[in-house]
């Protein structure tokens, strides 16, 4: 999997030196590029909020300019495309670059934990934006698709992502190489975008008739049942079976943790594996 692991102890390489023995109590403490693992103190705040801002920005003029082509409804669909396709594809090749410890299970490299945060900043924002958009339909009268869901999706995301982003240290490296692995669940998302676009398709195009109208229903239909079974495999293999994985990295390393990181993230992540399961039986008895 692109793991490396020393062969003699497990210990951890990082810029192709095995690290040194530190004068400690705890001297198999996970190593950092700042060899502090008592920080905690993330990026200012100051400078986190404005780059959230930023990105919510970013994320609502893109929405505003595909709904002025195609309406809202698939603007939010083709957004959500373009976030699982940057946050699943990322997290994967952050993925890949997993060294691992006997102690602490996968790790990211410390070099590319900066790389992480800005994955999670990013998500973030997107999540924020929706969660924007919600309350300013629901203030119209209106109810946007599965707008409960999203919320409570939201909820716990914001959970996960925020006291990462906020770390620093030892817990930045901890917890960013779980929510990573956690993160790799968005390559699902793609399908089940596809699938809303899909059905929008079918429902709008008139495929009646003979000749090309009718292979062309003949065609969106097997592409919608290969894309159906493609979601339900990626959200059993990313989500069903994978969260479990990354709960049990919060738990192997949380004395390492700050008690209000553990806090969120254990309870939460139980609750977002609830709503995965019951999202994944919904998902089984509907039709592609």
């Amino acid at each position: 999997r692109g793991w490396t692991m020393e062969p003699d102890d497990g210990a951890l390489q990082l810029c192709g030196q095995r690290e040194q023995p530190r004068k400690s109590r705890r001297s198999d403490s996970v190593p950092t590029r700042d060899g502090d693992r008592n920080q905690r103190v993330g990026p200012p705040a100051a400078d986190l909020a404005r780059e959230l801002v930023l990105h919510i920005a970013r994320w609502a003029t893109a929405f505003a300019g595909f709904s002025l082509v195609a309406g809202a409804e698939t603007a939010e669909d083709i957004i959500d495309l373009v976030h699982s396709l940057y946050a699943g594809l990322e997290a994967r090749r952050l993925a890949q670059s997993y060294q691992f410890s006997r102690r602490y299970g996968p790790l990211l490299p410390a070099h590319n934990v900066v790389g992480a945060r800005r994955l999670f900043t990013c998500s973030l924002a997107y999540f924020w934006a929706d969660l924007l958009w919600i309350a300013a339909e629901r203030a119209r009268g209106r109810a946007p698709h599965l707008w409960a869901g999203r919320l409570a999706h939201h909820v716990v995301q914001t959970a996960a992502n925020l006291p990462v982003i906020r770390s620093a240290g030892t817990p930045s490296r901890l917890s960013a190489s779980y929510l990573t692995l956690a993160y790799t669940a968005e390559l699902s998302t793609i399908f089940l975008r596809l699938r809303a676009l899909m059905a929008r398709l079918a429902a709008r195009a008139q495929f009646k008739g003979a000749g090309r109208a009718r292979n062309a229903g003949r065609l969106l239909a097997f592409l919608r049942a290969g894309n159906h079974a493609l979601l339900l495999a990626s959200f059993a293999l990313l989500r069903i079976v994978n969260f479990p994985r990354c709960a049990r990295m919060i738990w192997q390393n949380r004395a390492e943790l700050p008690q209000s990181m553990r806090v969120l993230h254990l309870p939460f992540a139980g609750l977002g594996y609830i709503l995965n399961v019951a999202w994944f039986i919904k998902l089984v008895r509907s039709s592609p």
